[in-house]
């Protein structure tokens, strides 16, 4: 789910009031007046209204499910519509129309369980309460109040109100939330209470896996129980399963899930089950059943109990509502405990996508109010892992049909029909790992579980095998693809981004898959080319838009790695044929988030959606920069995205620009005229071939040639270095080699070498930015490792004059490579190790004479251009940056200062021209003013009196108003000559290279209405 400040003239901030809320023991009827919300309230919804919006519409449902009366929201950039994160409860009504007393545990059980919401607030008619609804309770009679705040509270005063109605909660320590995520307690619990007890269990890890995805789902459908105390399973059914002191299979008692796991006939339920519900979910070998009678598996049913305390604290089962479990969540929990077994998910390269990323793509593949014919509609996983896509998409088309329809829920057998058919005709998913595939299978049927009434499950459902119809294909997507004849509307995956070169070979052995090694594509030349890297991720991206979408209507929606889709060289010429044949509509980049998104795993990635529609070469890609998030893999997480972090990039660039992603990475603006300037000068590599000297990297060890007698005698290029000496690259830190860096060697080691050779005098340059791409002139004998570039030429002062220009130029090459290299920021975190490329696509400056020269110093502009990107990149990949830092007057004045330069430029009349009029930092927001003038003007810089009223004018102006965004923004042109700026007290908004974004937005504006 995606937050975004995308619009102008837009109310953010509310002025201070001396307290949030009226008397409560005054008679007051609206809940706007109640909670004084006046400024707030086009953001609150009711959950008795009817609306038009099937958004809206759907949030109504999912409030009423859990007995909400009020939802408020923030706005989603994806479609622009609302977004609700707090409910509101709403108790008041007197002795007479009295409301039944809810239960605030419940209240955050529940909401703590979906994991979507973050606070409720209950009124009362004497007061209000507060629940923080991302902690769990803290006991079985206490829940998790906002800041502790047990008691009822009259008055609060304006701070809280910023914090909770303008989200400001939302950014609040998010790090203290993920560890108690839903998630994540379950996890651990999990891990801890069975996992780890695998011996004592007595059963093998893999089948205990498989296991627990069967157990949790009895458990799940066990806790099922209706508005009319109605349960999924029979009274007393698993008595049946469970021995009596004599031995028989009878007990008068009534008997629990958990009951049958200590010690009694759990292959006899399991049996029983598989043959209820067909499907083959609960459907057990031979050998399995033999394994599961000898276990013992007390422990599984102590800590499945909810009725019972787990090493002295509250049973982890307590904490949940199992009524309102996302499926998803359980989908997550299945891929951790199953498709881990013997290595297969690192084998696959596949990295398990968290729902909140999953649930981003198909919200724009599935809108609420998308059109769909249920029996054609079709949606394709090819790489379905855990199922996360099709669990998503299987809930929305449901949604869907049910807003169609005019449906609050699922009732009746024609209903159950409906749903069920639209799983059978709408669904589909290919994996080659076969307990993926159960994962997947089970998570879709629980999620058609969790629309019917419990008893109708018990007396109306039964499971399609999905694999059995062909909606799930447990075989390779490079075999499946050639084979199948159909076609999708839609297509979500997050393919695998590497397979190791074992596993490849393994699933061509045992025909399980193609060799995606030998896939080709036709270039937009024509020309049949090897995909970049042959990397299986774009493989099934490109065989996915080229043969299973629907021409003309079908859209796909991918994760793909960020270098390897984005921003290698080998990328740019493989976009240039994607483009030439599909549209690409939207890149989300989650290049910043590389170190937390995907959990341990630390690796950039973008999100790219590709429409089957005509080509429009007027087109733009609309570049998306997810910057701000405390997004990670343990709980529910909203991604921030504001104005600043869009960028539109022309079809054309696409051919022209190869660096414009890195660029619009590192923020875009004035940064790409940068970069440009230096197009015009030769680089290196050009100069080199030139003056006919060579660059290579130094010796590598190569296994195949290394390990083979025969080979090392046949190889040209391959030596021994016993008895020489090697450079340390480590020790090699600065323009110097230091004697403690030269080593010598002592033992055999074979290794593969340039074919220039070591023979002194070179230039040395050790390929890495974090010290400085340390260069030096050498004429001593030593074998030059990998990592450093080895500059060989016959001319040796042409090779000393290249070091010192070199060193002059060290600064600028450091921030180009910075700036345009894929390996900085995007392949790597903190190391910044470079390759030979990145040197030799360095400009340099060759005068009449051809002598390079180094290049002059910026100009000012240019010094606050690279000020501000070293402060942007090195931001990158940091949860706390210095970009969301409050900042200080200094920073002000410079933004202030590059905005009036820029803007006067155009606008500069004699003595007229813009100056700032206001510069008022508050510890929330930043309010800036410039007028066109000819006068003297002292900016004013407390919010006073006389300013608040056109501050007020601001805030509430009817347009402005309309809604209420994170990360908001405003520009508001008041009187004729003066431009206003309300925006966030973080140095991102305020940065000079913004001031010169806000300038070209502002003369945008200003051409449109004629001056």
């Amino acid at each position: 789910m995606l937050l975004v400040a995308e619009q102008e003239k837009i109310c953010i901030f509310a002025i201070s009031l001396d307290v949030l809320y009226q008397d409560m023991n005054s008679n007051v009827n609206s809940i706007f007046q109640a909670l004084n919300l006046a400024e707030y309230e086009h953001n609150l919804y009711s959950a008795d209204t009817v609306y038009t919006d099937k958004r809206l519409e759907y949030y109504k449902i999912q409030a009423k499910i859990v007995n909400a009366d009020y939802f408020y929201c923030f706005n989603s950039l994806v479609e622009n519509q609302p977004v609700p994160f707090l409910y509101v409860y709403d108790q008041r009504g007197g002795e007479q129309n009295k409301k039944e007393i809810i239960n605030l545990v419940e209240i955050n059980k529940k909401l703590w369980t979906l994991g979507e919401i973050a606070l409720a607030i209950i009124v009362y008619d004497d007061g209000l309460k507060i629940i923080d609804t991302r902690l769990p309770i803290k006991s079985k009679s206490e829940p998790a109040f906002l800041d502790d705040v047990s008691k009822s509270i009259k008055k609060i005063d304006s701070i809280l109100k910023h914090r909770i109605f303008e989200g400001r909660i939302l950014e609040e320590s998010p790090a203290d939330y993920v560890s108690v995520s839903p998630y994540q307690k379950l996890l651990e619990h999990i891990e801890k209470a069975i996992l780890y007890k695998s011996k004592k269990i007595g059963c093998r890890q893999n089948l205990l896996k498989k296991l627990l995805v069967k157990f949790i789902l009895i458990k799940y459908l066990e806790e099922q129980v209706d508005d009319e105390g109605n349960s999924v399973f029979e009274d007393c059914f698993f008595n049946k399963f469970v021995k009596n002191t004599t031995g028989s299979l009878f007990n008068n008692d009534k008997s629990s899930f958990c009951d049958v796991l200590r010690g009694n006939d759990v292959v006899g339920l399991l049996s029983f089950l598989n043959t209820k519900f067909n499907g083959g979910i609960f459907n057990l070998s031979e050998q399995e059943k033999i394994e599961i009678r000898k276990a013992n598996l007390h422990i599984i049913a102590d800590a499945l109990d909810g009725n019972k305390d787990i090493d002295g604290q509250m049973s982890i089962w307590r904490y949940y509502d199992f009524n309102l479990l996302p499926i998803e969540f359980i989908s997550r929990l299945y891929e951790r405990f199953v498709t881990s077994v013997d290595g297969k998910q690192k084998n696959a390269g596949a990295y398990y996508t968290p729902p909140h990323l999953a649930g981003l793509l198909i919200d724009e593949l599935l809108p609420f109010d998308k059109e769909i014919n249920f029996e054609d509609f079709k949606i394709l996983d090819p790489s379905c892992g855990s199922g996360i896509f099709l669990v998503l998409a299987y809930k929305r088309l449901i949604t869907i049909w049910m807003l169609k329809n005019g449906k609050q829920s699922i009732r009746g057998e024609d209903d159950i029909r409906n749903i069920k058919e639209i799983l059978s005709n709408c669904i589909y998913g290919i994996d080659i790992n076969e307990d993926a595939l159960s994962i997947t299978a089970t998570s879709l049927q629980i999620e058609l579980s969790s629309h019917i009434r419990p008893k109708e499950i018990w007396d109306k459902l039964t499971f399609d095998n999905l694999e059995g119809h062909g909606n799930l294909a447990n075989i390779g997507f490079f075999k499946w693809y050639k084979s199948t004849s159909l076609t999708f509307d839609a297509i979500a995956g997050n393919p695998p981004f590497n397979i190791v070169e074992s596993e490849r070979k393994r699933n061509i052995q045992l025909e399980r898959d193609d060799d995606f090694s030998k896939e080709k594509y036709k270039d937009y030349k024509g020309k049949t080319q090897s995909f970049p890297d042959n990397n299986p991720a774009l493989i099934f991206l490109h065989r996915s838009v080229e043969r299973l979408l629907k021409p003309s209507i079908g859209s796909l929606f991918m994760i793909m790695p960020a270098a390897r889709f984005l921003y290698t060289t080998k990328s740019f010429e493989y976009k240039k044929s994607l483009v030439s044949s599909w549209n690409i509509e939207r890149i989300y980049d989650f290049t910043p988030l590389r170190e937390h998104l995907w959990g341990k795993t630390k690796i950039a990635t973008i999100a790219v959606k590709i429409s089957n529609n005509p080509i429009d070469s007027r087109s733009r890609i609309e570049h998306v920069i997810v910057r701000n998030s405390s997004a990670n893999e343990k709980g529910a997480i909203r991604f921030q995205v504001d104005k600043y972090d869009k960028f539109y990039v022309p079809f054309d660039f696409v051919f022209s620009n190869k660096y414009i992603w890195k660029i619009n990475l590192l923020g875009g603006g004035r940064l790409g005229l940068f970069i440009e300037r230096f197009n015009q000068y030769p680089t290196i590599s050009n100069y080199f071939k030139h003056i006919k000297f060579s660059a290579n990297i130094g010796y590598t060890r190569d296994k195949y040639v290394i390990n083979d007698s025969r080979k090392r005698e046949e190889g040209e290029s391959v030596i021994n270095l016993k008895g020489q000496n090697i450079v340390d690259s480590e020790l090699f830190d600065s323009d110097s080699l230091p004697e403690k860096a030269i080593i010598p060697v002592l033992h055999d080691d074979w290794v593969r070498v340039p074919k220039s050779g070591f023979t002194p005098p070179n230039i040395l340059i050790r390929l890495n930015i974090n010290v400085n791409l340390p260069i030096v002139y050498n004429n001593q004998q030593l074998a030059i490792p990998n990592g450093i570039l080895l500059i060989k030429g016959a001319n040796p002062e042409k090779m000393e004059h290249f070091v010192s220009i070199f060193k002059e130029n060290r600064e600028l090459y450091i921030f180009l490579i910075k700036a345009l290299s894929p390996k900085t920021y995007i392949q790597q975190g903190g190391g910044y190790s470079i390759n030979r490329q990145d040197i030799l696509n360095l400009p340099i400056k060759i005068d009449e004479k051809e002598t390079i020269t180094s290049f002059q110093s910026e100009k000012r502009n240019d010094i606050d251009v690279v000020e501000d990107t070293k402060i942007i990149a090195e931001s990158l990949n940091k949860t706390n940056s210095i970009i969301f830092n409050r900042i200080d007057e200094i920073a002000l004045l410079q933004y202030s200062d590059a905005f009036c330069e820029i803007l006067n430029l155009t606008y500069e009349n004699g003595d007229y021209k813009f100056k700032p009029k206001r510069l008022i930092i508050t510890e929330e927001y930043v309010w800036v003013t410039f007028e066109h003038t000819n006068q003297n003007v002292t900016a004013e810089k407390r919010l006073d009196k006389q300013n608040r009223i056109e501050f007020e004018k601001i805030l509430f102006d009817d347009i402005s108003n309309s809604s209420l965004l994170i990360n908001r923004i405003i520009t508001y042109y008041g009187k004729r000559n003066r431009i206003s700026f309300i925006k966030p007290n973080k140095l991102k908004y305020w940065m000079r290279t913004i001031a010169y974004r806000d300038v070209e937005n502002v003369k945008a504006d200003m051409f449109k209405n004629g001056y």
